[in-house]
């Protein structure tokens, strides 16, 4: 017994729903398979009560239709929970692939009217994010601070200077524009100046009380250890779904909720608005970018915001108990 999962014909539960179809609809002959499948169809209106009861035979009586009407609310709030809805409630397979961030939910969650790099206040405690690209392309730093039960984010960005008009074209995004604003730095020469970045953090690390930094270990091994070199402590923090699944949800959490104080960085609200999520077999999420246009829809602001707040939820853990922090580290790895 079994709800449906995201679509994957490798995994044992599409095995199972494959082959009960097949019983069901007469293409295979085993009287000793009983099938039973209460299901939406594709086509039908997943907001559509009557279609609820297809799907569930005892709503109203064991489920609850208030709770179904608040879950469907919920879901037209939020697009990544319209695919959950869709599985749990209709036992509908989704793509492993969805929209992720409600933008309206984003532009209004911060209130804040500030320069792009001061908000922060001096001093106080935050946690970093890094994600490298390719020298040839964008490069991303969040910081995270956390507050309450959300958080304050703040990024910066770097793009090499004589690619700039090329990698402008191809995103179709305005960088020029960004850097006369200051939501991005363009480093001299045709890549980027991993110098730059690393004296940039220096002094991030300087101005606030930079706990740790986490990064994606591909491509940034040069990086973390100049950074380590100059008392930053690096936490590497690998991609996979079982690692960004936690933090990416709080990040959704505290959009859905409102409460992300981000400044109206834009350049991360691009980013924001770029990033779908995979779900793997076990509900867990990690960002990814649109398979369309791929190359040209960056999301590595809210990839590093991720690791940041992943580093950040961990805050009143070390300081509350005690715990060292080290110690943490080898469950991400």
């Amino acid at each position: 017994t079994t709800t449906a999962g995201v679509y994957d014909p490798e995994t044992l539960e599409w095995e199972l729903y494959d082959y009960a179809v097949k019983v069901r609809d007469g293409l295979v002959d085993d009287p000793s398979y009983l099938p039973v499948i209460y299901e939406a169809k594709r086509s039908d209106d997943w907001l559509d009560e009557k279609v609820w009861q297809k799907a569930n035979p005892a709503l109203g009586d064991f489920r609850s239709l208030d709770s179904m009407r608040r879950q469907a609310k919920r879901a037209q709030e939020n697009p990544r929970l319209e695919n959950d809805f869709r599985r749990s409630f209709l036992n509908q397979h989704t793509q492993q692939t969805t929209r992720w961030l409600s933008m309206e939910k984003w532009n209004t969650a911060s209130k804040m009217e500030s320069e792009p790099q001061d908000f922060i206040p001096e001093g106080e405690a935050v946690f970093g994010g890094l994600d490298l690209a390719a020298t040839t392309d964008i490069a991303a730093f969040c910081l995270a601070c956390k507050r309450g039960d959300s958080y304050r984010l703040q990024w910066r960005f770097w793009i090499p200077e004589e690619r700039m008009k090329e990698i402008e074209q191809a995103d179709r995004v305005p960088y020029s524009v960004w850097v006369r604003g200051g939501f991005v730095k363009a480093t001299p020469g045709p890549t980027i100046d991993y110098g730059v970045i690393v004296q940039d953090i220096l002094k991030d690390a300087e101005r606030y009380n930079l706990r740790f930094c986490g990064f994606d270990p591909w491509n940034a091994t040069a990086t973390s250890q100049a950074l380590e070199a100059e008392g930053i402590e690096m936490v590497k923090i690998r991609q996979g779904a079982a690692s960004l699944s936690e933090p990416a949800r709080e990040l959704e959490r505290c959009v859905a909720a409102q409460t992300l104080e981000h400044g109206q960085n834009p350049v991360a609200n691009w980013h924001a608005n770029n990033i779908e999520v995979q779900t793997d077999s076990n509900g867990n999420i990690r960002p990814v970018r649109p398979k369309h246009h791929a190359a040209s829809k960056k999301i590595d602001g809210i990839v590093a915001a991720i690791m940041a707040i992943k580093l950040a939820s961990t805050q009143d853990i070390s300081d509350e108990e005690g715990t060292a922090f080290e110690n943490l580290t080898a469950l991400w790895d």
